[in-house]
């Protein structure tokens, strides 16, 4: 791990997760703006979304965001895991995953769910190597889940 990289909660503008989400965009299986329009999605992860971000100076190289938002705690949603390519292989998402996890387990949170694509092969390896399981298979698109400590009691 670059001694460098600085992890932070919710430090991002709008803008900045823009830059980033377009420097990552390639990374994603398809492409993220194959799926989304990114300025529209950065805004509602600006609002909506907890970000685990890891930055280098004053560059967003790594982002996890997840909603936490479900008032009966059941369940928290992984909507983004990206890391611009030069800082891949350094341990960013594991850290990134981590926090989330934690996060979602310290506030009580039965599951963390995320969906990805199954040809993502390093991000499914990524997931499983936390104990996420496939819960469901759509198309090319996996579900998966982990199950929390915690949970809501």
């Amino acid at each position: 791990m670059n001694p460098k990289i600085q992890f932070t909660v919710d430090r991002s503008t709008a803008a900045e997760l823009i830059t980033h989400l377009l420097g990552a965009d390639s990374a994603f299986e398809p492409l993220l703006s194959s799926r989304v329009e990114i300025p529209v999605y950065a805004h509602k992860l600006h609002s909506q979304a907890v970000r685990f971000e890891a930055w280098l100076g004053e560059e967003l190289i790594g982002l996890v965001a997840a909603y936490c938002n479900q008032n009966s705690r059941e369940r928290a949603f992984v909507t983004n895991v990206s890391v611009l390519f030069k800082s891949q292989r350094q341990g960013v998402s594991n850290c990134l995953m981590t926090q989330c996890i934690n996060y979602a387990n310290e506030n009580r949170f039965r599951r963390l769910a995320l969906s990805v694509d199954q040809r993502s092969v390093p991000a499914v390896a990524l997931y499983k190597k936390f104990g996420f399981l496939v819960t469901g298979i759509n198309e090319t698109r996996l579900s998966m889940e982990l199950k929390l400590e915690k949970g809501a009691e």
